[in-house]
């Protein structure tokens, strides 16, 4: 778990990078381009919907990072496969890298190694949702 100085290091990141409108069009480009995989998952979702659901995530990424309980139960649940939309553990790991590439770009200026202060912050939180669908991935194996 990063340090309160880092934690709060990140939130006030989170807080600048999200004041301005184009953070989050900017992630969402960086994602889909940057990755044929991650462009034909949510292929067939609307942008607008596509930017709306990264925009989510983050917010529960931010709820998540002081164990708070509604904030990790929805993590969980975004990291399951079931009924939703199963995300593999390596599009969260070009989700995290388009993230940070996102936020060098908007909050760099500020502190240029905020994108290391992100992956730590953040890092526990994405590894949950991986280990989540490592875990659902073995429990539908062996029903089958």
């Amino acid at each position: 778990m990063a340090s309160s100085e880092k934690v709060s290091e990140y939130c006030s990141s989170y807080s600048r990078c999200t004041l301005d409108p184009e953070f989050i069009p900017t992630f969402h480009k960086i994602f889909i381009t940057t990755s044929a995989d991650a462009r034909h998952h949510i292929s067939h979702i609307s942008e607008v919907r596509q930017i709306k659901m990264m925009e989510y995530a983050l917010y529960l990424l931010m709820l998540s990072i002081d164990n708070n309980a509604n904030g990790m139960t929805s993590l969980e649940q975004l990291g399951k496969t079931g009924d939703r939309l199963p995300i593999k553990p390596e599009l969260y790991d070009h989700w995290l890298n388009s993230l940070v590439t996102t936020v060098e770009n908007y909050d760099g200026k500020v502190n240029p190694n905020i994108g290391a202060v992100w992956r730590e912050v953040l890092g526990p939180c994405i590894d949950m949702m991986k280990q989540q669908y490592q875990d659902d991935a073995v429990k539908l194996k062996a029903i089958s």
